[in-house]
């Protein structure tokens, strides 16, 4: 092997750059969905609706479990079609019903259930999925690495970004829909990416 490619994150970042980045835009709108539609779900109501809803945290935990069994069957289903599909699906998704969810929460907090169900698919959608997917990017030779550089990218900074993005987002604009809007930025921008990877590997693959 050449010595320049004597580490995985050396080889990485010279000859599987756009995987990188890729695989890390993917991770961020994962994270991007958890964090916006589930830990920022608290802090949300009480502090931006100043509500206090009973049975509250009950209800946030159970759209978790709700998530955890919707990630096996998503899993299922992509291993059984295409995981660009499911993807694609989580995508559309979210922009056609993260108004709905926020709405919701906004207007109708006696049908906030639904709403967190709602967040519970799309949620799934994205981590039923996305996994497999970074697996699928990486050569065995540098998948933990790649994988492991993702995750960290895609949630330590994306996702560790995202309350004080939605925060600020939902201040300066004194809109409370704003979650809204910046899961549907992030939803097309993770098109676009897709579209990207789309295009690079039909060229890779008629050389």
């Amino acid at each position: 092997m050449n010595e320049e490619f004597s580490l995985p994150i050396t080889k990485i970042l010279l000859t599987h750059r756009w995987n990188l980045i890729y695989s890390t835009i993917i991770v961020s709108f994962g994270a991007l969905c958890f964090v916006t539609l589930f830990l920022l779900l608290p802090a949300y109501f009480s502090t931006i609706l100043n509500l206090h809803l009973d049975n509250f945290t009950w209800i946030n935990s159970l759209g978790v479990i709700i998530i955890s069994i919707l990630c096996v069957a998503v899993g299922l289903f992509a291993d059984k079609v295409s995981r660009n599909l499911i993807l694609l699906i989580s995508i559309v998704a979210t922009c056609a019903f993260s108004f709905v969810i926020y709405t919701t929460y906004t207007s109708h907090q006696n049908f906030y259930f639904i709403a967190i169900v709602l967040s519970a698919i799309l949620v799934a959608l994205c981590w039923g999925n996305i996994p497999a997917m970074l697996i699928d990017l990486f050569k065995q030779d540098v998948r933990y690495t790649g994988i492991g550089l993702a995750y960290n990218l895609g949630f330590a900074v994306f996702g560790g970004l995202t309350p004080m993005i939605v925060i600020s987002a939902i201040k300066f604009s004194n809109n409370n829909l704003a979650p809204a809007y910046i899961l549907t930025i992030g939803a097309i921008i993770t098109l676009i990416a897709m579209i990207i990877n789309k295009l690079i590997q039909s060229k890779v693959s008629s050389k």
